[in-house]
């Protein structure tokens, strides 16, 4: 989930911000989540976890109901004024080196979410009423895509949905 750019790259972002209105408009065509000018989703539809941002909201059904190893590739993203189970509040990456464990991956998430979540709340977690969970890699996308990317999501209480953006409730 990581971005690396090098020279040759470079030239290929430059076409893509080029077409990206484009390339939104056939992501939705092709049953996409579409993204306006500014990045924030616009129309629903399926969204690569690779490509979730800060801010986006979306359900996720694997999520919602976690138990052990499973994988999630997709979402189902809608703009945050829809209902939604989840929004992505902050990101940060892993370091280099070997596939961590578990425990290391809870720890790392709990260091990095935590504080986050006050911010992008505005209360600290333990006053809030909302909880988080997070995405975090794989050994396979570790291992073939050099994945180090973990994705921290706020969820409602509960199971209930979220209707608009969290950031800045203080609850």
């Amino acid at each position: 989930m990581s971005v690396r750019r090098s020279g040759a790259v470079a030239a290929l972002l430059v076409a893509a911000v080029m077409l990206s209105g484009c390339a939104s408009s056939l992501s939705t065509l092709l049953g996409g989540a579409g993204r306006d000018e500014n990045g924030q989703i616009e129309s629903g539809g399926d969204l690569d976890v690779f490509t979730i941002t800060v801010g986006d909201c979306f359900f996720d059904d694997a999520l919602a109901a976690a138990t052990g190893e499973e994988q999630t590739s997709t979402v189902r993203a809608v703009p945050c004024d829809e209902k939604h189970a989840f929004e992505a509040y902050h990101d940060f990456t892993l370091p280099e080196g070997e596939y961590p464990t578990v425990d290391a991956i809870d720890e790392a998430a709990a260091d990095e979410c935590l504080p986050a979540f006050d911010e992008y709340i505005g209360v600290s977690y333990e006053d809030s009423k909302y909880d988080f969970s997070y995405y975090s890699p794989s050994r396979e996308t570790w291992e073939y895509r050099d994945d180090r990317l973990v994705s921290c999501v706020l969820t409602a209480p509960e199971g209930e949905t979220l209707t608009g953006s969290l950031k800045g409730v203080g609850e």
